[in-house]
């Protein structure tokens, strides 16, 4: 009976978990197209903190928020806190391409004279050389390469061949 208790608690967990990143992913793929979904964005993103995917899409969420200020002063405060919250995402779980990928994808948009740039070339070649699941946000990737200019189109190809 204990085990069975055990291992349904384990099921219900692994079940909560994967349902709560898909409303994150849900709600990032609307972030992206519409500002006004921003804020739900990053009130669920941040209730997942303590976990290195809800910390990189909590920095993703600062940062579609910076590109959403109309404040310079805003953009650059929110653009330095996505920073530092994708590269914490990062440094506590540095294999997982979803979080690598959102890191690239916010320093390959962000202006280069704020400084917050210095790992498009690691997260480029770490992208290129990952062998392992993709993330289910393909979609996003995919279409974050076809306009990525950092990327030739041998390098798309073999990123994309593996989602």
């Amino acid at each position: 009976m204990r085990i069975s208790l055990v291992f349904f608690g384990i099921i219900l967990t692994s079940f909560l978990a994967n349902t709560f990143d898909a409303q994150i992913r849900d709600l990032y793929l609307k972030a992206l197209k519409s500002d006004k979904e921003i804020a739900m964005f990053k009130k669920k993103s941040e209730a997942a903190i303590k976990h290195p995917l809800g910390r990189a899409y909590y920095g993703t969420a600062l940062a579609l928020e910076a590109r959403a200020s109309s404040w310079v002063g805003t953009k650059v405060e929110l653009a330095k806190k996505a920073s530092q919250n994708l590269n914490a995402a990062v440094s506590q779980s540095s294999q997982d391409f979803e979080i690598r990928f959102l890191r690239f994808s916010f320093e390959h948009n962000v202006p280069s004279m704020l400084g917050l740039s210095g790992h498009v070339a690691d997260d480029k070649e770490f992208l290129l050389n990952f062998k392992g699941t993709k993330p289910p946000i393909k979609t996003v990737i995919s279409g974050f390469l076809s306009k990525c200019d950092d990327i030739s189109e041998t390098e798309k190809a073999k990123i994309l061949k593996g989602l």
